[in-house]
């Protein structure tokens, strides 16, 4: 009999306890503590890294909200200078630094176009206009770091507790990295994918 109960035990109810016990009836969302939101302090890392850097140009364009995209020309101390690069930078500084006595004068020749923080690009007809446009942009609070380069492309794998919805992004530039921080809603979290 004793037999007979470790059998009936073993085969019936010991599965019967076991089904039961594992069954769940509600779904359970894990977070993923490594994941990264929005208001994450490496979001604003990212953003301000991804930022296009309106600085680097301020002893031309006079403003941090928007730099001047190239190719462009100006007129440096009567000379044309044709400016397709930061490189081109030094050229205009050689200008002016050619003689301590002189007035240095930088024309610029339009059109051209400026291109804000975000990318958005405006295209400029005149010295009014560059001055109109820049006293009515804004350059950010916290500016951009150069200082870091990205190896693109990267892949982010967001999810969005929202819709409950799992995608990957590839992003092959500056541009698309801040256009993705940008865009990010509350809902979605988000982790850069390591080699």
């Amino acid at each position: 009999m004793r037999n007979l109960l470790k059998v009936i035990l073993t085969w019936v109810v010991l599965p019967a306890v076991l089904l039961v016990s594992c069954q769940q009836d509600e779904n359970q969302t894990l977070l993923n503590t490594k994941a990264l939101s929005k208001s994450s302090e490496l979001t604003t890392g990212l953003y301000r890294l991804a930022m296009n850097n309106t600085s680097v140009d301020n002893f031309i364009d006079h403003s941090s909200a928007f730099r001047i995209d190239f190719p462009y020309q100006a007129i440096v101390n009567g000379q044309s200078v044709g400016i397709a690069s930061e490189a081109d930078y030094q050229t205009v500084r050689d200008i002016f630094a050619a003689s301590a006595s002189d007035l240095d004068t930088l024309t610029l020749v339009f059109p051209l176009t400026v291109s804000r923080v975000d990318y958005t690009q405006q295209l400029i007809g005149s010295q009014q206009a560059l001055d109109d446009f820049r006293d009515n942009t804004a350059a950010p609070l916290n500016p951009a770091i150069p200082c870091i380069a990205v190896q693109y492309p990267v892949v982010i794998s967001v999810y969005d507790s929202n819709i409950q919805n799992a995608q990957n992004f590839t992003i092959n530039n500056k541009p698309d990295l801040f256009g993705f921080v940008a865009g990010l809603s509350q809902g979605q979290l988000y982790q850069i994918n390591y080699p």
